[in-house]
């Protein structure tokens, strides 16, 4: 898991996270600006383009999250 800070001055609506269906989730207790705190939980290996926004259309700031597994046996 990994935490992240979604924050617009003046913005007092919901933030909103999209665009990693299957790959991560990410999720805030209370997404309410002008500051929101989300967790970022690993799904699966794969790339995607992580979107966060107000839900009222406010300008979008996206990043690239990148998640990878590892193999191995245990003995």
């Amino acid at each position: 898991m990994q935490a992240f800070t979604a924050s617009e001055g003046g913005f007092t609506g919901a933030f909103a996270a999209s665009g990693c269906a299957g790959i991560v989730t990410a999720a805030s207790g209370a997404p309410n600006g002008p500051t929101a705190t989300f967790v970022v939980t690993a799904v699966a290996a794969g790339t995607c383009n992580l979107t966060v926004q107000g839900v009222s259309g406010s300008a979008p700031a996206a990043v690239t999250v990148t998640v990878t597994t590892l193999s191995g046996t245990i003995q």
